[in-house]
């Protein structure tokens, strides 16, 4: 079995270039992955911050009532 060797994108023919040898392309899936990574980092911070929340509810409960919540 021989690997075949391509030749640099500059020497290819231009029918024979992928989508990832285009500048334009390169730059549109760096924006793409950025927009998901903030959108992922966003998400996870919602969540935490929900949970915190969710939390300091039950507290303020605990101290009005003077009960402690059943955890299971």
């Amino acid at each position: 079995m021989t690997i075949e060797r391509r030749p640099p994108p500059s020497e290819r023919p231009r029918h024979d270039r992928r989508p990832g040898d285009n500048p334009v392309f390169e730059w549109f899936f760096a924006i793409i992955d950025g927009i998901s990574d903030t959108a992922h980092e966003v998400l996870k911070r919602g969540r935490e911050s929900a949970h915190d929340a969710y939390e300091e509810g039950w507290e303020r409960f605990d101290d009005k009532t003077k009960r402690r919540r059943q955890r299971p």
